[in-house]
């Protein structure tokens, strides 16, 4: 599963660079057709009273409408293809259900945010997010509600992130956030005020009945601190995950231990990758 969306994501990072080179060579196109139009009334200026009437007074206009055609055909092409980009890049870093950031995109900034901690120091602090309740949801009303109450709980979590946080959905009821330059106490600040919005929670739904016994448990970890790299991070805080599901849930705990690079982390890592995308889970 893990190596589908990697090639997934590959096709689509390979559409893109196909637009871009075609975007190319269509404005590379244009540009030799006007000089061409250019250079061939100059020819004609010498012989220009020679010519018959009807070319002589058509000619301006044909040139004129030939330019006007280049120039348009040129901009609808780039704006089409600026808007199928923009969509490429939607459906490869984009969650489909929720409308955060999917696992490819968290994937990519957990490398750069490693990158620039061993490069700059300080630290970059996870919180692992697991929901407590959420099964309930897709049993009695369906994954259709379960799919809405992801997507508002996804949204209003997300609103609480500073600008330079990083939030998004792992797959299921699961999700990550990212906090660079951020030390585990202030990552335990932000996630209990992320707990405390999910236990507020609530959807009417049909009959008067309502949704509002979904909570989440966190875990909080933090690079290097908790971890050899972040996926060994990562694998710390959601073993804080566990540890709030045996406490019963809906609570935040911080990672205490230190996860050295070994065969299970990496295991975890593909596991993860694997359930991502699966809507309603």
């Amino acid at each position: 599963m893990a190596k589908d969306k990697e090639l997934g994501r590959l096709a689509n990072e390979d559409q893109i660079e196909q637009m871009e080179t075609r975007l190319r060579r269509i404005f590379v196109g244009s540009v030799c057709l006007s000089f061409a139009i250019v250079l061939l009334l100059t020819m004609m200026v010498p012989s220009w009273s020679g010519l018959p009437p009807l070319v002589r007074y058509s000619f301006p206009a044909v040139l004129l409408w030939s330019m006007v055609v280049t120039a348009y055909g040129f901009y609808a092409q780039l704006c089409v293809s600026e808007s199928m980009k923009e969509s490429l890049r939607h459906k490869t870093f984009v969650d489909e259900v929720t409308g955060v950031y999917n696992y490819r995109y968290l994937d990519r900034r957990l490398a750069e945010e490693t990158e620039r901690t061993r490069r700059h120091g300080g630290l970059t602090a996870v919180l692992y997010m697991d929901l407590d309740g959420f099964k309930q949801v897709n049993d009695r009303f369906g994954h259709q509600v379960g799919n809405t109450v992801l997507q508002q709980i996804a949204t209003t979590m997300s609103r609480k992130m500073r600008s330079c946080d990083v939030f998004g959905r792992i797959g299921g009821d699961e999700f990550l956030a990212i906090l660079p330059q951020t030390d585990r106490r202030e990552a335990y600040v932000l996630a209990e005020r992320l707990r405390e919005t999910v236990e507020n929670y609530a959807l009417a739904v049909e009959k008067g009945r309502i949704v509002d016994f979904v909570r989440v448990s966190i875990g909080v970890a933090a690079f290097p601190v908790n971890g050899e790299s972040m996926d060994n991070v990562i694998t710390a805080a959601d073993n804080a995950v566990y540890e709030c599901k045996s406490r019963g849930g809906n609570r935040v705990i911080m990672a205490g231990q230190f996860v050295a690079a070994d065969v299970a982390a990496d295991a975890f890592v593909e596991r993860v990758r694997g359930r991502q995308g699966a809507p309603g889970d």
